[in-house]
């Protein structure tokens, strides 16, 4: 589900990266954003790294102000890169229509016991976004897909077409489905000017960027180039069609006390959920708690990931608070 993003200089890592700026000016690990873009390609071929390299924990962690949960190969270490050969999904067009089916069974059942309830589960929130946010007749771009869950419910809402952005390989065999890795979007976009989309989806994605999971180089940042190259476009979108001004990126991440836990997933707290969030105007968040940013009981494995809907922010406009649908 990591998608690799392409077009951004890399930032070579300095050797104290945490080291102050002075003896009369302590070292904020937080004023510059994207502080270590550098990808790591020295494992292409293998199994990812078990353990995260000593030269870039610091960067991972902003200094130590974030935890590393890394056990060195233990419970947390994933391989989904098929031991660095790299992965290719496949759904037949059968099984295409089959989920389009599903989804529009699940639609309707939702529709139906949607008025008064609690809405409690991660996807019944995504659902909710749907209705909240029709995407009939529009250009959905989904990052990261191991199965076209997603894309078959964006197809059963009416959306004119679907392209899945993913590292691995995928066949998602339906008219109205396109797949391409991160290579191929960069070369669409740069050689076609009226490739724009009107809706992203990045569900579970982001968080697993630059890790190592999927066979995708290590990067402390890449996470965040993601979101920025996610504005890039919709900005592309919105200078160029007016007929779409307010293009949207829905994001789902786990929330919950900052965390790297290694190589499974980025958890998004008080202090690096601000940097995702960068740059854009939070329209609303659906399944939204606001306890769960401090909430040091909760398992790194049981995530809680409500739906972020945002739009590209305008800097010189003061940004009111976001309507929430709070999780019950």
């Amino acid at each position: 589900m990591v998608v690799l993003t392409i077009g951004i200089t890399s930032a070579a890592a300095p050797s104290d990266p945490c080291s102050p700026a002075g003896p009369a000016e302590p070292f904020d690990p937080y004023r510059i954003r994207l502080w270590n873009t550098e990808r790591d390609y020295s494992f292409r071929g293998q199994p990812p790294p078990q353990a995260a390299p000593a030269r870039l924990i610091p960067y991972y962690t902003r200094c130590g102000t974030i935890p590393l949960l890394d056990r060195s190969g233990g419970s947390m270490w994933v391989d989904d890169s098929n031991a660095g050969a790299g992965t290719h999904y496949r759904y037949p067009r059968a099984d295409m229509d089959e989920m389009v089916a599903a989804a529009k069974k699940r639609l309707d059942r939702y529709r139906q016991s949607r008025t008064g309830s609690s809405h409690k589960s991660a996807e019944d929130w995504l659902i909710e976004s749907l209705f909240l946010y029709p995407v009939r007749g529009l250009r959905a771009l989904v990052y990261g897909s191991m199965e076209p869950g997603l894309e078959c419910l964006l197809i059963a809402s009416g959306a004119e077409s679907v392209t899945t952005v993913e590292y691995n390989r995928l066949t998602y065999d339906h008219p109205r489905v396109q797949t391409l890795t991160p290579e191929q979007l960069h070369a669409a976009t740069t050689a076609s000017p009226d490739l724009m989309f009107d809706v992203v989806y990045s569900v579970s994605s982001f968080d697993h960027d630059g890790l190592g999971r999927y066979g995708d180089p290590l990067c402390p940042d890449c996470d965040l180039v993601a979101m920025d190259s996610v504005r890039t476009l919709l900005l592309r979108t919105r200078q160029h069609d007016e007929s779409h001004a307010s293009p949207r990126l829905i994001l789902t991440l786990p929330v919950g006390p900052d965390a790297v836990a290694w190589n499974l997933m980025r958890r998004y707290g008080p202090k690096r959920l601000p940097l995702m969030l960068e740059g854009w105007k939070t329209v609303e968040r659906i399944g939204w708690n606001e306890s769960k940013l401090h909430d040091t009981s909760m398992s790194i494995r049981k995530s809680f990931e409500p739906v972020f809907v945002l739009e590209i922010s305008e800097p010189s406009v003061a940004v009111a608070p976001p309507p929430e649908h709070t999780e019950l």
